[in-house]
């Protein structure tokens, strides 16, 4: 079948936030009641080598779009938006040019404006949003942003395709509510009231020492403290983390099901990912920000027609990162990648030859001005992880040993060894900054 005659798939693309690699059931946690995401990963195909670029939100979000690294796009605040031709040239704006539907619903993250005219069907907010806001009567964020999903799909025309983005407030914490950070819906509030969940492997005095200074007396750490300081904290952070994951898992539950209703589940390619992963103890810290493995690996499944042709339960190992998320729609779409996207398609058409599945080496960059956060860039490799900070008083480097170490608690770069392997990743990062640039 020639990828013109063959029928354009929908599109549901759903983008958690805060959610990192390992919380979904089917990708290894197995207190996580998330059966729908576990029915998409058990009908589609698992990257189990998922990273972002940049773990803060705008950044991240904004190389999802474009296919493009953060020092391409320029979104390097909160303040920063797309500019119109780059909008232009996001997988949005080119599916709807080329006879696509397209709907946005949720957190859109980027700039102080919404791009409503962007989209046939816009329902999405500025900023972080509240789990219970009184403009909302009442209800909880995620019923809102269901509602508010159902209602896309259900105004979309039948016979023509259609992209559906959701961008979830799930798993994120209320920032400003630092005695209650995690709120899910109430239906979901008993859940996990027998579960104790295990402490990260580096939760420990030991590995918090081992940090620069710098990241020790970070936001990091600040956020840290009300959250995991203590193992009640810690035990009721977890719980409530995850009843938000169950949460978005029934959203999802009740989208797959009107698409099924509508007639056209079996037409739909569904991916799954996060804009970033999350410290949920790791380290002595909370969020995201730095490039642990914790901040920078997310989930992603996508769950595909079966003409497409690439297995049911499959598991991809090789890395994949969130500015292929672009061009692997595009290509699913049959519409050309634009030369200006920096990711590649993961998934090609059934008819075109798949990509080895090689070692990939990438960059990361976090270049926003945050206060008690030090800016950052690095490298990771299939085997070492290069880290630079940008501090006051000259470049702090980590690197670590992924192989021998990968909880990375051993820092090699005032060691014998890794004095011999920093001239080598200093210049891989020279190399990946200038490419991305």
């Amino acid at each position: 079948m020639s990828r013109q005659a063959a029928k354009r798939p929908n599109f549901l693309i759903v983008i958690a936030d805060d959610l990192r690699w390992d919380s979904v059931g089917a990708l290894g946690n197995r207190a996580a009641q998330t059966p729908v995401l576990d029915g998409l990963a058990y009908r589609g195909r698992v990257f189990s080598n998922a990273f972002v670029t940049t773990s803060i939100c705008p950044t991240s979000r904004a190389s999802i779009l474009t296919g493009q690294y953060g020092r391409r796009h320029g979104v390097w605040s909160f303040d920063k938006a797309l500019t119109a031709a780059q909008m232009q040239q996001a997988y949005p704006s080119l599916l709807r040019a080329n006879g696509y539907q397209t709907g946005f619903v949720g957190k859109w993250g980027i700039g102080n404006e919404l791009p409503t005219d962007a989209f046939d069907f816009f329902r999405g907010i500025l900023g972080q949003g509240s789990y219970y806001d009184a403009a909302n009567g009442g209800r909880h964020l995620g019923d809102v942003f269901r509602e508010q999903a159902l209602e896309g799909l259900s105004g979309f025309k039948a016979g023509d395709p259609f992209c559906l983005i959701l961008c979830s407030k799930e798993v994120h914490e209320q920032d400003e509510d630092t005695a209650n950070p995690y709120q899910p819906m109430a239906k979901f509030s008993h859940l996990y009231e027998n579960v104790t969940f295990p402490s990260p492997a580096t939760a420990n005095v030991r590995s918090f020492e081992k940090l620069p200074p710098f990241v020790r007396t970070s936001l990091g750490r600040t956020r840290w403290e009300p959250r995991f300081s203590t193992e009640q904290l810690f035990q009721t952070s977890m719980r409530a983390y995850h009843q938000l994951l169950t949460g978005l898992d029934d959203i999802c539950g009740d989208i797959v099901k009107m698409l099924e209703q509508k007639g056209v589940l079996d037409d739909t390619v569904i991916i799954v990912t996060s804009d970033n992963g999350n410290m949920l103890g790791d380290h002595g810290l909370a969020a995201k920000w730095f490039m642990f493995e914790e901040s920078i690996r997310v989930p992603l499944i996508v769950s595909a027609p079966e003409r497409f042709g690439f297995g049911a339960g499959s598991v991809d190992r090789s890395v994949a990162l969130n500015v292929d998320i672009a061009p692997t729609i595009l290509a699913l779409a049959g519409i050309p990648v634009p030369a200006g996207m920096q990711g590649r398609p993961l998934l090609e058409p059934a008819e075109s030859r798949p990509s080895p599945g090689v070692a990939r080496e990438f960059l990361y960059e976090h270049l926003l001005e945050i206060p008690n956060l030090p800016k950052s860039e690095g490298v990771r490799t299939s085997r070492f992880k290069y880290v630079k900070y940008l501090v006051e008083g000259g470049d702090y480097e980590s690197l670590f040993d992924l192989t021998n170490d990968p909880f990375e608690e051993t820092d090699l770069a005032r060691t014998e060894t890794g004095q011999q392997l920093l001239p080598d990743m200093r210049l891989k990062l020279s190399s990946l900054v200038a490419e991305a640039a």
